[in-house]
């Protein structure tokens, strides 16, 4: 049970990470579209 809860909290966490970096590529590009 305690690895199953610790195995959800690491995929939930890298997700968030992946997410925000997603999140923030495509923040930029519209910043650099904007620009130009």
């Amino acid at each position: 049970m305690v690895s199953v809860k610790v195995h959800t909290g690491g995929y939930f966490f890298a997700t968030s990470v992946i997410l925000t970096m997603i999140a923030t590529a495509w923040i930029g590009t519209l910043l650099e579209k904007r620009g130009t």
